[in-house]
């Protein structure tokens, strides 16, 4: 009796770490399918980001070749405009009078005058103002300055 419980003992023990190990290989295999399920979603996380990153690039290309375009036109224009008013400036009179081309010497001379004009009228309680003059013409005599 003594062998044929040793050996049922030793059948059950070896059918019980044949069932451990049948369980703890099922349990292996559902963690290794579990971790490629999470990876996978990882992945896919990944995938969707880099995706809206491409699809957000593209915009930007885009709007960058728009507003390259637009420049380009604007310069045309602004260059065109240039071209007219050039030949608008050839198309004005001869005797016609432009302020740009008043010489800085002209400019300090007429407003030598206007002031020296201006100080003539004024009458500060009876005190002369001697002002320079900006003409020997327009001085009075020994005015001159």
């Amino acid at each position: 009796m003594t062998t044929e419980k040793s050996t049922t003992w030793e059948t059950r023990s070896q059918a019980s770490c044949s069932s451990l190990r049948s369980r703890a290989s099922a349990g292996s295999a559902a963690a290794k399918a579990r971790a490629k399920a999470e990876a996978a979603k990882a992945r896919l996380a990944f995938i969707e980001q880099e995706a809206d990153l491409k699809l957000q690039k593209a915009k930007l290309e885009a709007s960058m070749e728009i507003l390259s375009s637009k420049k380009e036109i604007a310069a045309a224009v602004a260059e065109a405009e240039a071209l007219e008013a050039a030949a608008d400036l050839g198309k004005t009179p001869p005797n016609s009078q432009r302020n740009w081309e008043v010489s800085p010497l002209e400019a300090i001379k007429r407003t030598k005058e206007y002031v020296f004009n201006q100080g003539q009228q004024l009458d500060v309680e009876h005190q002369q103002v001697t002002l320079p003059c900006p003409t020997a013409a327009s001085c009075p005599a020994g005015a001159q300055s």
